[in-house]
């Protein structure tokens, strides 16, 4: 069933570069006070480049991350901005060589996709949050997995800042703000600058953000 959960190729690839990102941030502590090494930076943005070539609307969960653990790094002002820079050069090349292939090749930076479902925006287009706050389906139901998304993660970020400081559990729940923030700024992104309704694959970012909700 299409309207249970995300089921696409490009979902599942996107689903697998986004747990790849947290294991990797566990492992540098991007989402953390200490920061990345510069290496570790570096090869963080080659993960955000295959996210963001998994699917074009990823490219809001990649910004959100890289500022989110800017922000977070106690570092001098100048390290902080030398590994901004390596953690996105990479996504920043790879984005500028495949918008001018794009308009070299068929006269469109974005696929002809993208374009048709802009088409008449901006507008209010109330058909994506409905479909996000209803998802999931059974029997003819609607299991309302979005509203159960807003609900358990913020449930979780809530008990998290009343919980006993520790880096792992930390950067989980750093990691949660950045998937949700992410989440809302795509639905935001559906609702005003495209005219079609939304795909359940669309919402990757919902069983992302159930998962990092037990931790």
């Amino acid at each position: 069933d299409l309207h249970s959960f995300p089921t696409r190729r490009s979902s599942d690839l996107t689903l697998l570069c986004t747990v790849g990102l947290l294991a990797l941030s566990l492992q540098t502590g991007f989402l953390s006070a200490k920061g990345p090494t510069e290496r570790q930076a570096f090869v963080t943005g080659l993960l955000l480049t295959a996210l963001l070539l998994s699917r074009l609307d990823a490219g809001m969960l990649v910004v959100v991350f890289a500022l989110l653990g800017a922000c977070l790094w106690r570092l001098p002002l100048r390290e902080r901005a030398d590994r901004l820079f390596l953690n996105i050069l990479t996504v920043a090349i790879v984005t500028a060589v495949y918008l001018a292939f794009n308009k070299f090749y068929f006269g469109l930076f974005t696929p002809i996709s993208g374009v048709a479902k802009s088409l008449g925006v901006p507008t209010i287009n109330i058909v994506p949050l409905r479909e996000f706050l209803m998802l999931g389906a059974f029997k003819g139901h609607s299991l309302y997995f979005g509203v159960v998304t807003i609900v358990v993660a913020s449930i979780a970020l809530v008990l998290w800042r009343r919980a006993e400081r520790r880096i792992d559990r930390d950067t989980i729940a750093w990691f949660l703000v950045a998937t949700f923030v992410g989440l809302v700024a795509q639905i935001a992104y559906l609702m005003l600058l495209t005219s079609y309704p939304a795909w359940a694959w669309y919402f990757y970012l919902i069983p992302v953000n159930l998962m990092l909700s037990t931790f």
